[in-house]
């Protein structure tokens, strides 16, 4: 009731398209952020005016009504502005509910795009969430386009990890393959580090041969060209 009629509200908040009308002890309560502004003792925690122009209105809205006991509502199509911007204003609770959404609403579909949105944020429970369920569907998740959009850095900590479960080893090759073909100008320089990752010795040689009479990026390497020639020789010997 305070916050709805704004009844003694001591700061408002202005955001690119709404003016909240708040108290301080409300939003220090939920928020490091605010507690931190309003005890600083500098001339800002004396402002009856916070400027947050950068910020969502909507967003905000959202979760200065949690603060004054409103429930909140996540949606997919909310729940990243949500996660950022209470982040932003150091409010773990709300961070804390928005991961736990994302990690619920994990598939074989929007999985690199969890990792990346909780790589990116540094929301590292989710990151590993996010990461350990690529590893465990691993054959799933590159069944999918949105799978290749996983960046360099992400794909180089999946590859090497002990927990990948793949039946044959062949699948990863694959994956590497059409990972660096989807964008070869940019991609084929990590080629050779991504291709060490992979067991080549565990893919049965005739399956080997195979990929290298079809493949051309990997035999225009060098170091790849050594790379599966070593694994083939493997094979062979006594």
């Amino acid at each position: 009731e305070l916050y709805a009629e704004g009844t003694f509200s001591d700061v408002t908040i202005h955001t690119n398209d709404t003016v909240l009308h708040c108290h301080r002890f409300i939003l220090a309560a939920f928020s490091d952020y605010f507690r931190a502004m309003f005890t600083n003792g500098m001339a800002e925690s004396q402002q009856r005016k916070i400027e947050l122009r950068h910020v969502d209105g909507k967003t905000m809205t959202s979760i200065i009504d949690y603060f004054y006991g409103g429930s909140l509502k996540i949606t997919s199509e909310n729940v990243q502005n949500i996660a950022i911007t209470s982040s932003m204003f150091n409010v773990s609770e709300i961070v804390d509910y928005c991961c736990t959404f994302l990690a619920d609403s994990l598939s074989y579909t929007n999985c690199v795009q969890i990792l990346i949105f909780a790589e990116l944020y540094n929301f590292h429970p989710l990151t590993q969430i996010a990461n350990n369920y690529i590893l465990d569907y691993f054959e799933k998740c590159t069944g999918y386009d949105t799978f290749y959009e996983i960046p360099y850095p992400l794909l180089n900590k999946i590859l090497p990890s002990e927990r990948l479960a793949v039946k044959n080893e062949l699948t990863v090759l694959n994956t590497l393959k059409k990972w660096v073909e989807l964008d070869p100008s940019i991609r084929k320089d990590h080629l050779v580090g991504l291709l060490s990752h992979v067991r080549l010795a565990m893919i049965p040689v005739e399956q080997l041969i195979d990929f290298e009479e079809k493949e051309t990026l990997l035999k225009e390497s060098l170091p790849c060209f050594q790379m599966l020639l070593e694994a083939k020789n493997f094979h062979y010997l006594p």
